[in-house]
């Protein structure tokens, strides 16, 4: 539980502080990233891991992690995204039946920043985040 004060009067509640604009990464994300200009060729989660163990095992620890950080994290997604967890669901979309959901409504209720969060995919922020991201990657590249 937690306390949180609203308008002078304290409210003991739960708060699932979530983004309410929930968005589905292949089909929403992917396009708006390429349409900024990144250049890939989506693949299916079963070779994206396959791949991405493989690089892990053929490029020495230090410069695998330093060129692909994902590396640090294959456990992880192996864990998450591979093997059992794939079976019967799409994984990088949005809660459908049988997965988790969290409502936002009084969490929303009780903060405007939550409640006014942008729509990262509407407001076109995927553009001007990537651009960011790209200038300071290459300038830290170079």
């Amino acid at each position: 539980m937690l306390d949180l004060m609203v308008h002078g009067s304290t409210t003991t509640g739960v708060w699932n502080l979530q983004n309410p604009k929930r968005f589905h990464w292949t089909r929403d994300l992917l396009p708006l990233l390429h349409k900024a200009g990144l250049d890939f060729k989506p693949v299916d989660t079963t070779l994206w891991l396959q791949r991405l163990r493989a690089y892990g095992d053929d490029v020495p620890g230090d410069v695998a992690l330093h060129e692909n950080p994902a590396v640090k994290l294959l456990d992880y997604f192996e864990e998450t995204y591979g093997g059992d967890a794939l079976k019967g669901s799409d994984r990088d979309s949005v809660p459908g039946e049988g997965e988790v959901s969290f409502v936002t409504a009084g969490a929303e209720g009780v903060s405007v920043h939550l409640r006014n969060a942008p729509d990262v995919l509407r407001d076109g922020l995927v553009d001007k985040i990537l651009q960011v991201w790209l200038g300071r990657w290459v300038g830290a590249r170079r």
